[in-house]
């Protein structure tokens, strides 16, 4: 169970907390497989796949919108403060931002089906490959994200924090590896359209779950992410006081 949503007088709060957690963490393993099933369609062109993805979709937005249901009513029914108030704001954001990922799943998918499944002729391989690596970044970068969420690890939410400008630098290296399709043949255009939308995607799937970890910071530090990394950076340009009076 998680520490940090134990210790109030009434035990009912401490179940509709931990229910709503172990609810969120539910709705991520869900778009997690979503997400797994929307890369194997891709990389084994396999259109069951996608069309599984978007069969569940309609039951991923029904777990979403019970999440958001519960969440009011646990605001309205116990008014949190303080550290409850900042768990229960980060859980709520975290089912909003699981939401966004599954519709990144569901446009993916859907262009999967336009690659392999709707007479469109399927991009190279070669042309693929960036799509590929993207989903590798992002699913690790959920799984990450949801685990650090799950057992509110401020250390390592910190740590994985500090990938997001790796994650941006990716994209743009795959935006430019995609523009020499261009200019070898301009006939590639759609093509290479349809794969930097995909990779888009991708890229933001991967914001999403480092999302999930600066709402860890914020729920154990009280602080908003960029705050937080400002003021340690300060506190880190400062001789440590215990150096300056001799250890």
């Amino acid at each position: 169970m998680n520490q940090r949503l134990e210790g109030h007088i009434a035990r009912r709060y401490d179940d509709e907390l931990n229910h709503v957690h172990t609810s969120v963490i539910e709705l991520g393993g869900l778009v997690l497989d979503q997400l797994t099933k929307t890369l194997e369609a891709l990389s084994e062109r396999e259109v069951s796949a996608a069309l599984r993805v978007l069969e569940r979709d309609e039951s991923v937005k029904q777990l979403e919108k019970r999440l958001d249901d519960e969440i009011v009513r646990v605001i309205a029914r116990r008014a949190p403060v303080a550290k409850d108030l900042r768990s229960v704001i980060g859980m709520a954001k975290a089912v909003a931002d699981l939401g966004h990922v599954e519709r990144e799943c569901v446009n993916v998918a859907q262009m999967a089906l336009a690659f392999f499944d709707h007479g469109m002729y399927p991009p190279p391989n070669n042309m693929m490959r960036d799509i590929y690596s993207m989903g590798r970044t992002a699913a690790s970068h959920l799984r990450t994200g949801l685990e650090v969420f799950d057992i509110c690890d401020l250390e390592r939410a910190i740590e994985t924090v500090a990938l997001r400008q790796e994650l941006s630098q990716e994209f743009q290296c795959c935006l430019r590896r995609l523009s020499t399709f261009l200019m070898e043949d301009a006939r590639n255009v759609g093509q290479v359209v349809n794969v930097v939308l995909s990779t888009r995607s991708l890229e933001r799937v991967g914001e999403y779950a480092l999302n999930l970890c600066e709402y860890v910071i914020y729920q154990v530090t009280g602080e908003e992410p960029e705050n937080h990394f400002t003021q340690n950076a300060a506190r880190g340009s400062e001789p440590a006081r215990g150096s300056e009076a001799g250890g």
